[in-house]
């Protein structure tokens, strides 16, 4: 009996320590790469960093690029939490989308343009395999789904509109919005430019549904 009591407990440690490994590996390699760059950093200089081997580091990330990956899904998780305080709130859709879509700017312009457009690179590469990569995790088409469902809801969007075919085509928008601004430094302002994409397509998909 105290030995079953025990072997839950050891594994409710060992997961608690493997969090916390995979969060110092997560912060030292965004930490090194908005310093030196992301070419410029090797596996070693972020295993050091995090005070772990690097063993240990392919034993939670097979290559460095899954890095971005999980980074990319920290913000979408921060973002999240945004959507969240606002989820029950009497907004419209297109208010509640520029709160949003605003964030995500805010978000992402922190982050080094070339930095942000290898992750970019990234997460398109990914896509056919893109739900076993996010598991449960928010990320921006849960997001605008779930806005979108919540529109539909109050009427701001007609019943028969496809609400995954809307957040699918948005995302993929927006991720193209990012690469953009972070390939050309002469470019707009980031929510400038993610603001009038999310508009235009929001506006061509109602007008769409209301001519059929």
């Amino acid at each position: 009996m105290a030995q079953q009591a025990v072997r839950p407990r050891l594994s409710l440690l060992q997961q608690d320590r493997s969090r916390k490994t995979r969060k110092r590996l997560i912060a030292a390699a965004d930490r090194l790469w908005r310093d030196r760059g992301f070419d410029d950093t090797a596996v070693m200089d972020v295993s050091h960093a995090a005070g772990v081997s690097k063993a240990t580091f392919f034993y939670y990330f097979p290559r460095k690029e899954d890095l971005l990956v999980e980074l990319a899904l920290a913000s979408a998780e921060h973002v999240w939490e945004e959507w969240e305080q606002l989820a029950d709130r009497d907004l419209g859709t297109q208010e509640t989308l520029k709160v949003i879509v605003l964030a995500i700017a805010r978000r992402s312009q922190r982050t080094p343009r070339i930095l942000l457009a290898r992750t970019i690179v990234e997460l398109l590469g990914l896509a056919g395999q893109w739900q076993a990569v996010r598991g449960d995790r928010p990320d921006f088409h849960k997001l605008f789904s779930a806005i979108f469902a919540k529109g539909k809801r109050k009427g701001d969007i007609p019943r028969g509109h496809d609400i995954d075919e809307l957040a699918s085509i948005l995302t993929l928008t927006l991720l193209q919005g990012m690469l953009y601004w972070a390939r050309h430094d002469n470019a707009e302002a980031l929510d400038t430019i993610l603001w009038r994409r999310t508009d235009m397509l929001l506006k061509g998909f109602l007008a769409r549904g209301s001519s059929r």
